[in-house]
């Protein structure tokens, strides 16, 4: 099958540079081409090993080796959330889920669960996802005193994937609830567990302007501080740390270099080296942190300038056609530099969720930053017809 996809895109991209189509089309076939074949590749590739495991799968069935056979399953069911087949996915998680059952694992359950709400979320059955993730958190608080450290962790997961479920429904309050919830366990995690639940508790709060916004606010930007702080002291600590063997290396070097002890100056020199590297890098990460937290101010900054030089394009197409300041190719190029600068920004903007979306896949993102930078041309003609049209109804007043 891989060879006929091969021999299919070799003659199909011939023909294509033979014919009379543009360069820049021609380019976006081979390029599609190229990755179509790649995902072909690695579609049989995945089929011939999900075959394989349902062979151990339905071995372990036959001979009631019901733990063996729960594993192959979710095994089974991961293969199939790679090629983005959701219901077969969901299909053997369900057949993992009932072989774990009869093992009592609820380690195992409880994971499964967590899984299963996680597919139907992703591919929208909200109430699904709910009820599989309700099932794992009756579970984990069933067997929390058996296993405290499996209870915390897998608690604080659960309840964040629920709030999701929540907040994909727009239930901000069931949201807001689930989120308190982690809160208490999230305390026991770390900072940056508890930021990313006053994060979201932050944003559900604004969704529906409910009374603890300040509250959620305050505490948010809190943990983000303590977050950034934290980062930067684990990394001064380090770089002690490194100082000190530099300073001890330093020594063995003269030691080296008295007792003309050329091996041991070599090591030495070497260990120094290395050393100085590491504390170098670390140095680097420590700034790193720091312009982190002053890179999110600027940003806001930054938002603040290019909504008003929207707001000023719009004031330009109102205002200076009447007065007739700029010539027209001026005033057309402004116009342009205008329509990307918009388009740039919502590009900015849509970046996260396109990627959320995407789930990292090239070909999806690329095609969707395509159709937005399609909408340039005729936004862009459109406010250039306006333009003129005022421009000449100006003219045509003064005439």
């Amino acid at each position: 099958m891989i060879t006929k996809a091969f021999m299919f895109k070799d003659s199909f991209l011939v023909a294509c540079f033979k014919s009379s189509i543009p360069a820049l089309f021609k380019l976006l076939v081979v390029v599609g081409m190229l990755l179509s074949a790649n995902l072909m590749a690695q579609e049989s590739q995945n089929e011939t090993e999900i075959t394989a495991i349902i062979s151990l799968y339905q071995k372990a069935v036959n001979e009631n080796q019901y733990e063996a056979a729960g594993n192959y399953a979710e095994d089974i069911a991961k293969k199939y959330i790679v090629q983005k087949d959701s219901k077969k996915a969901i299909s053997y998680y369900l057949k993992s889920l009932e072989n774990h059952k009869k093992t009592d694992n609820f380690t195992a359950i409880v994971l499964i669960d967590r899984s299963l709400g996680n597919v139907y979320r992703k591919s929208g059955d909200y109430n699904a996802a709910i009820k599989f993730y309700s099932e794992g958190l009756e579970l984990v608080n069933n067997y929390k005193e058996l296993a405290p450290k499996i209870y915390t962790d897998l608690n604080y997961k659960i309840l964040i994937d629920l709030s999701r479920a929540y907040k994909a429904q727009a239930k901000f309050q069931e949201e807001i609830k689930t989120l308190e919830e982690a809160v208490q366990i999230a305390s026991q995690l770390g900072i940056r567990s508890l930021y990313n639940c006053y994060k979201s508790l932050n944003l559900a709060c604004k969704a529906i302007n409910c009374d603890q916004s300040t509250v959620y606010q305050d505490n948010y930007e809190k943990y983000q501080r303590m977050m950034f702080s934290q980062k930067e002291e684990v990394l001064t600590t380090v770089i002690k740390e490194s100082t000190k063997k530099l300073d001890y290396a330093k020594t063995m070097i003269e030691t080296a270099k008295v007792t003309i002890d050329s091996l041991q100056y070599i090591n030495a020199m070497n260990e120094l080296e290395q050393l100085q590297k590491e504390n170098k890098e670390r140095e680097q990460q420590r700034a790193g942190a720091e312009k982190a937290s002053k890179l999110q101010k600027k940003n806001a900054d930054a938002i603040k300038i290019i909504i008003l030089s929207i707001i000023g394009f719009f004031i330009f197409l109102i205002f200076l056609p009447k007065k007739n300041i700029l010539p027209q190719i001026v005033s057309k190029l402004f116009i342009f530099l205008s329509v990307i600068l918009l388009i740039e920004f919502i590009l900015v903007l849509v970046e996260p969720k396109v990627e959320e979306f995407a789930d990292n896949a090239i070909l999806y993102k690329y095609l969707i930053n395509i159709l937005l930078a399609l909408v340039l041309f005729p936004l862009d003609n459109y406010l250039v017809n306006v333009f003129m049209k005022r421009v000449r109804q100006e003219k045509d007043k003064k005439d």
